[in-house]
């Protein structure tokens, strides 16, 4: 992984700990009283989760996406792209949430994927970084998992007080190779479940394990986990996958790069994960080589649809690329004249080694740049503190 400063943050003095971890954000609250109709507003944790001040914009141009080739083999019959949001079997309020996040269209691995996994079908996804395919496999999952329950077909697990320790039993399970992007998928499970019974969870390494098994121990339907943590959490009794009916590999080829094959077979095949008609299983990878084709081949059924959209291993259209070639003494005198040409704004800055990360980040805070940087020989702490102050500063 490119080790990385993010400009325009800030930077701390003396320890670095974090007020609670990122796997404590609040989440809505179902009560026992509520129904469909009944789930109340919650107004802070409402602007926490959709306010404009308080996330970060998507950045997708909508219409620059609807030019991408898509090539889909072995879809549901007669299926049609979505259109729009509102024309699809969408549970009414997971599709009040999209609004509230601004989604406008559908981009086209949405278009393409959300009719493919409503109707029940696995998926093997190739799509761009970028492409929208977060929001692809948790909009029509949640729907799916929210119409079953309000039909009295599914139920959620919650520990009551009292009733002591209850081992989490999640319904919807994501894995994916890093701790940085299961905190930002958590953070949009968050808003998808918002007034919904469905509570998300999220584990990863580098924290405290008592923190997130508290957490899961409360009531955990979709369970979003870097590899290590949830079989660790597996072998240690606080999570069976018994009842899980959805499993996402997400980046499945940095998965496997990152030398968690094993632990994924492990996961997907000797465990008590249901391996039966009832398990809908998705996989997205930017790139296709062998290694990702048996992992479909073992995982997804014979019947699964393949959707494939843009340039596999490319990245989004919507980027401008420049190049500039400089000497090496030439390089952070260009790089502040090239900050100080955009008004203050987010930048990330990728570098080559942990050494270079932590000596630009000292530069560019002696230049007053508001600074930080994040690599793996950051805490986990400390690595969570430097994207929240990358998130909120405006």
């Amino acid at each position: 992984m490119n080790d990385t400063i993010g400009g325009w943050g800030r930077r701390e003095t003396g320890p670095l700990i974090p007020l609670s971890w990122a796997s404590e954000q609040r989440v809505y609250e179902w009560r026992s009283n509520y129904t469909e109709e009944t789930a109340p507003h919650d107004p802070e944790l409402e602007s926490e989760l959709f306010s404009f001040e308080n996330r970060i914009n998507s950045g997708i141009n909508f219409k620059n996406y609807a030019y991408i080739k898509v090539s889909v083999k072995d879809g549901p019959p007669g299926m049609h792209p979505l259109e729009n949001f509102e024309d699809s079997n969408i549970h009414p309020t997971i599709l009040d949430n999209i609004h509230k996040m601004r989604y406008t269209e559908p981009t086209p691995i949405q278009k393409y994927a959300i009719p493919i996994l409503l109707k029940g079908y696995d998926l093997m996804a190739c799509a761009q970084t970028g492409s929208g395919k977060t929001a692809a496999f948790l909009v029509p999952i949640i729907s799916a998992l929210v119409t079953k329950i309000f039909q009295g077909r599914l139920q959620t697990k919650r520990r009551q007080p009292g009733s002591g320790y209850l081992k989490a039993s999640p319904l919807y399970l994501i894995i994916l190779p890093t701790r940085e992007l299961a905190i930002q998928i958590f953070e949009e499970a968050r808003r998808f479940t918002y007034r919904t019974p469905l509570r998300p969870v999220v584990i990863y390494g580098g924290s405290e394990a008592r923190v997130q098994r508290d957490q899961v121990t409360r009531g955990c339907d979709i369970l979003i986990a870097t590899p290590g943590r949830l079989q660790d959490m597996m072998e240690r009794g606080a999570i069976s996958l018994a009842h899980v009916r959805y499993v996402v590999l997400d980046e499945a080829d940095r998965m496997l790069d990152m030398g968690f094959e094993p632990q994924i077979r492990k996961i997907m095949l000797n465990s008590d994960l249901p391996r039966d008609e009832s398990l809908q299983t998705l996989m997205f990878s930017a790139t296709f080589p062998r290694e990702i084709q048996v992992l479909a081949r073992d995982f997804l059924k014979e019947n699964c649809s393949r959707l494939r959209v843009g340039r596999i291993g490319g990245t989004t259209s919507d980027i401008t690329q420049r190049v500039l070639l400089v000497e090496e003494y030439e390089k952070r005198d260009i790089l502040v004249e090239s900050l100080l040409q955009y008004p203050p704004s987010r930048t990330m800055i990728f570098v080559e080694t942990k050494r270079t990360a932590d000596n630009l980040d000292d530069f560019l805070y002696n230049m007053k740049f508001p600074t930080c940087s994040i690599h793996g020989d950051r805490t986990q702490a400390e690595r969570e503190l430097s994207l929240k102050a990358f998130r909120q500063v405006h």
